[in-house]
């Protein structure tokens, strides 16, 4: 349904009757396929993307996660993933304690000396990451000259629910 005075090319996605935020949870058969269609779409679009990623100057990353305890072999697939690169990589992970997420990042950050890193990436120990998904993904968050990026997130993802999305 478009708003009246508005045309089919001014309406956002995530604003079509679509793709309701309000109602994904009920349409996750249709997220599973949309999902299946963007990944089958991004497989031609990252194999030209990494072509060119072989051009670019080498970066110092730094990958910061927080250890949960019995979920070690899953933190370590994942940096194993992402160890897949031409960059040079560190990896850093803070054991969970009461601080939460993020200040258990932060207080790994904080004993790191930054300036030795050109980009600071946190990593969830629950993601499903392509071989060499550092080298696109900085890539083209240089590209677009993205101070800050984050990982995509499926269709069919929690984030997809109106309580974790924001406007």
């Amino acid at each position: 349904m478009l708003k009246a005075g508005t045309t089919q090319a001014e309406v956002d996605f995530f604003d079509s009757d679509f793709c309701q935020h309000q109602s994904f949870w009920k349409k996750r058969k249709v997220l599973f396929l949309t999902d299946m269609l963007f990944d089958l779409h991004n497989r031609t679009f990252a194999r030209q993307a990494r072509r060119v990623t072989q051009e670019c100057p080498l970066h110092r990353i730094l990958v910061v996660s927080v250890h949960v305890p019995r979920r070690e072999r899953k933190l370590r697939h994942v940096f194993n993933r992402l160890s897949l690169t031409r960059y040079k990589v560190d990896f850093q992970a803070a054991d969970m304690g009461s601080r939460g997420k993020f200040g258990n990042i932060n207080a790994v950050i904080s004993q790191v000396n930054l300036k030795q890193y050109d980009w600071v990436t946190v990593a969830d120990d629950d993601v499903a990451l392509p071989a060499h998904f550092l080298d696109t993904f900085i890539f083209l968050s240089e590209v677009m000259d993205l101070t800050i990026s984050q990982l995509p997130h499926k269709y069919r993802s929690h984030a997809s629910f109106t309580v974790n999305y924001l406007k």
